[in-house]
């Protein structure tokens, strides 16, 4: 019996032409797709979506609301929350990829603490080396 795919979901906040973005750019373009479903969300349109292959999925994370979606807001309920849970339930990915420097960064930025910028820094740079150890693994073809 042939292994199923492993279906992975890449999350992007511009997909613009920076570092990390095109570095995920690269990456979806190499994926072996006989062993690998990809699909990429994004919170803005960006014009590097439109250099991904066509058989990827990308998905548009809402960044504009209605009033019943405010009002929900407001009661508790976020309309973006709900909107990646939907996603992540519709596409099924068994791996998630996000942009993690993104999340504490905004978290810095609301809290005020320097802690979340520094450790943003070091994830960074990790993140920097493993995508670049992936980016060279895919490469290979192993």
């Amino acid at each position: 019996m042939p292994a199923r795919k492993k279906r992975i979901l890449f999350f992007t906040p511009f997909a613009t032409r920076t570092g990390s973005e095109m570095m995920l750019l690269y990456i979806v373009q190499n994926i072996d797709r006989s062993r690998f479903d990809v699909g990429v969300a994004s919170f803005s349109r960006g014009e590097l979506l439109a250099e991904f292959p066509p058989d990827i999925p990308i998905f548009i994370i809402p960044r504009v609301f209605n009033y019943w979606q405010k009002i929900q807001f407001h009661l508790g309920r976020n309309p973006i929350l709900s909107a990646l849970r939907k996603l992540a339930r519709n596409f099924g990915a068994v791996l998630l990829y996000v942009n993690t420097t993104m999340l504490l960064l905004t978290f810095g930025m609301r809290s005020g603490s320097t802690l979340y910028f520094e450790a943003a820094v070091v994830i960074a740079l990790l993140g920097f080396v493993g995508t670049a150890a992936l980016a060279k693994f895919l490469m290979r073809g192993e």
